[in-house]
């Protein structure tokens, strides 16, 4: 059996892990709050709803290229075409 050497954890270097967390943190939150605000806009833009834009964001999401769920359908679609 190996054993390994416990290392000390000290403050200095909590610190330093904190900080890119704190700032991943912030930054998620911004773009949340950013993308909200966004919608918002361009609802009234189109003179639709806010749920308008999320649905039509929703529903274009899987001929994004790129995205995951792209992927997915495009491999879901040759699966479905192939003959049995």
């Amino acid at each position: 059996m190996t054993t390994v050497a416990a290392v000390p954890v000290t403050a200095r270097g909590l610190r330093r892990m904190l900080l890119p967390l704190a700032l991943a943190q912030f930054i998620c939150s911004f773009a949340g709050s950013n993308m909200n605000v966004m919608i918002n806009d361009i609802s009234h833009d189109l003179n639709t709803t806010v749920q308008g834009v999320q649905v039509c964001i929703t529903l274009s999401a899987p001929s994004r290229p790129g995205s995951a769920s792209s992927s997915w359908a495009t491999r879901s679609s040759r699966e479905s075409a192939r003959p049995c």
